[in-house]
């Protein structure tokens, strides 16, 4: 056997690599909540037990763990050490990963980003119709045999593309007929229950400025960046920046100590010069990422964001369909995501200083940016619409 079919029932397994809970791990249980569960049956394929596997089961959905998952490396040369171990890994895990289409009677296999591409072969083989849902914001011009390989594959093997933006789309070209974009809809309103700005820090914030960056110590987020921005471009002493997602780093042991050292020989571990940053500026306060963060946002000063590497910035589209002022770094997701600019003060992906100067002139005028979110927020939300974008993704789904 190959995987079988029920009558007006497809069975769906989603996979996706990791379990923690992020970006693109909201995403795929907003597409689990909204599936049509009249005709699809949803199971979900993780690598390892955490957050994500819990709340889908918590949910009352199937959750099988394949240790052996792995990813095809993001836009990186293959000959890193890192990269040729990855390639492997996926070589060795296919046979297992067809054995699980079987054992599991699987109709449909959604690949919940770019970079599981490699398994699109096995799941076709097996007899599996296949989604390939991209993510991913790959340079056209970096890279360009790993990107190849990708558009290969999914010219090959994969039935459908969906892309989260018209960047993701374009990666693609030559595919047009099978790609449709879905937007990564948002529940922000239903998620502004939650805890406010003197809930979070633990100190009274009412008539004080607190600026938000969500994207925790996170190097392509630009964290270190923003937090020494902060701390050279806003004086006020009330004011704080809050670090969501910041996960706890250690200050002792041998490998803290060896990154002392280096730093001081001209060797600067990116981890450690946040430590710095953080011990530099005590007002800069780190939390863990809270789900219902919509009332912290609302609450809050403005919303930072300085991609260094571009790719989607859902949060950035949240903040704007709330009506928070917003500074981000300009990309192509973020003229996509801020109607060309009008809904947020955007500056010049790469350029530090330009970013220091735009974080003085945005804390400076809180009020134009705040009208600025407010004008584009009908917009955002009708382009992130959870009813529009569910119907689209069913419909997709359905034609399979």
């Amino acid at each position: 056997g190959g995987c079988r079919t029920r009558k007006n029932m497809k069975r769906i397994l989603f996979v996706h690599h990791i379990s923690r809970i992020g970006g693109a791990s909201f995403c795929l249980l907003n597409i689990l909540k909204a599936l049509d569960r009249g005709r699809f049956e949803p199971m979900v394929c993780l690598a390892s037990e955490g957050p994500l596997a819990d709340e889908i089961r918590r949910i009352g959905l199937r959750c099988i763990i394949f240790p052996s998952m792995s990813t095809f490396p993001y836009n990186r040369p293959l000959a890193e050490p890192s990269s040729m171990m990855s390639c492997i890994r996926i070589a060795m895990s296919l046979g297992g990963f067809a054995r699980l289409l079987k054992t599991n009677s699987i109709d449909i296999v959604y690949l919940n980003n770019m970079m599981l591409w490699p398994y699109l072969r096995p799941a076709r083989e097996a007899g599996c119709r296949t989604v390939l849902h991209v993510r991913e914001h790959w340079p056209l011009n970096e890279h360009r045999r790993q990107l190849e390989a990708a558009r290969s594959f999914a010219g090959k093997y994969a039935d459908r593309i969906v892309a989260i933006n018209s960047f993701s789309a374009s990666m693609f070209s030559g595919l047009e007929e099978r790609t449709e974009i879905v937007m990564d809809w948002s529940d922000v309103d239903a998620r502004c229950a939650g805890p406010g700005l003197s809930d979070v820090l633990g100190e009274d914030m009412a008539g004080r400025k607190a600026f938000l960056f969500t994207g925790g110590f996170n190097r392509i987020k630009g964290a270190l960046e923003v937090m020494k921005a902060f701390t050279s471009e806003i004086r006020d002493n009330d004011a704080r920046l809050v670090v969501l997602g910041a996960v706890p780093l250690r200050s002792s042991g041998l490998k803290f100590r060896m990154k002392q050292v280096l730093d001081r020989l001209g060797y600067h571990d990116y981890h450690y010069q946040i430590q710095k940053a953080l011990a530099a500026d005590s007002r800069i306060v780190c939390r863990d990422a809270v789900y219902d963060f919509g009332r912290i946002a609302k609450e809050s000063s403005g919303f930072l964001s300085w991609f260094t590497i571009p790719h989607a910035n859902l949060a950035l589209a949240e903040c704007i369909m709330l009506g928070v002022p917003c500074l981000a770094a300009d990309n192509e997701e973020a003229r996509e995501y801020t109607g060309g600019g009008e809904y947020a003060l955007l500056t010049p992906a790469g350029d530090y200083p330009a970013f220091r100067q735009a974080l003085a002139a945005f804390a400076s005028s809180p009020d134009l940016y705040r009208s600025k979110a407010a004008a584009g927020s009908p917009a955002l939300r009708k382009m992130f619409d959870a009813g529009a974008n569910a119907a689209r993704l069913n419909e997709l789904l359905a034609g399979l």
